[in-house]
């Protein structure tokens, strides 16, 4: 769990690195305070693209309503905030028996097309599905759907190495 934020350098390749800030989960109310609340959204207000971690393994709350409530709090914080890029990862997808059927049925539930990503050949098998990446993509500044949906896994670390190639084409 994330308590206070962090900025780093990720390098991606040789020729290219950004810049990225981890910052801790916003729970619901932050808007108005709760928890570490505005403090942490403010920091977010500089940032081009936004990532929402959701975690897969829930079961308590499942990734469409952490979705909305991410998104909710966002756009009571900042409707220009909640216009921001963004891309959707769902985390701790090694625990999950079902994550393909549930990444196609995010996915739906986003109104995008789920796709296979072959244009990354990263890795040997990256299995995730992915709605809006391709090899001629162009970050749209009005497009309001997610930029990519993609499966995470820190510990069995699939697609870890992707993501470093998603984010860097997400960037604008």
């Amino acid at each position: 769990t994330t308590l206070v934020p962090n900025l780093g350098v990720v390098s991606v390749d040789e020729k290219s690195e950004f810049l990225m800030a981890d910052i801790p989960g916003i729970i619901e109310g932050a808007s108005q305070g709760k928890g570490l609340g505005i403090s942490f959204l403010k920091h977010i207000e500089r940032t081009k693209v936004l990532a929402f971690v959701l975690d897969a393994s829930r079961l308590d709350l499942g990734i469409k309503e952490q979705y909305q409530r991410l998104r909710l709090e966002l756009e009571k914080f900042s409707p220009a905030l909640a216009n921001k890029p963004f891309g959707v990862l769902l985390n701790k997808c090694d625990v999950v028996e079902n994550i393909d059927e549930m990444t196609k049925d995010f996915c739906t539930f986003l109104n995008l097309e789920a796709q296979k990503l072959e244009a990354f050949d990263l890795e040997p098998y990256l299995g995730f599905l992915h709605p809006n990446l391709t090899s001629d993509f162009e970050n749209d500044p009005n497009e309001k759907s997610a930029l990519f949906v993609l499966p995470l896994s820190a510990v069995s670390t699939l697609n870890t190495h992707a993501l470093k190639f998603v984010l860097l084409k997400a960037l604008p």
